[in-house]
């Protein structure tokens, strides 16, 4: 699991990491889109934590 989330899902995210910075000016904060790019970004940590620990599944309350 672990090679197959760091070969598969890697990129994708840093593809996003590199995207996401660039699009609040695009996106105001009060919008649906710009609440959803500050989450994530918020959350970047954790998203990432998972992708290192190929075993480990979390729950997010939201």
């Amino acid at each position: 699991m672990y090679r197959i989330r760091q070969k598969e899902s890697l990129p994708v995210l840093d593809d996003l990491k590199k995207w996401l910075p660039n699009r609040p000016h695009q996106a105001p904060p009060k919008e649906l889109l710009g609440t959803a790019i500050s989450y994530i970004l918020y959350q970047w940590d954790r998203l990432v934590g998972d992708l290192e620990d190929g075993y480990r599944v979390r729950k997010i309350r939201m």
